[in-house]
């Protein structure tokens, strides 16, 4: 079995909610600036924002992955 050698969250998961949390951002703009976006459009616009945000960051160092079990993991 495999488990994160750390327990704090990834890079990525970390990058992905800063897409979503943008994307929130924008669609506020948006509807501060008199434009309505429908919900399903916001929803799209977070997912892939997530996505892009997530494929775009490179993976840390300490999110290396590990074997259960290990001698060399403390």
């Amino acid at each position: 079995m495999t488990r994160q050698q750390s327990s704090l969250p990834t890079n990525k998961v970390v990058s992905g909610t800063m897409g979503a949390a943008v994307a929130s951002i924008v669609v506020w703009a948006l509807g501060q600036s008199g434009m309505t976006v429908p919900g399903e459009i916001a929803g799209a616009m977070a997912t892939i924002a997530t996505f892009v945000f997530g494929y775009l960051t490179p993976p840390g160092v300490r999110d290396i992955v590990v074997a259960e079990g290990d001698p060399l993991v403390t």
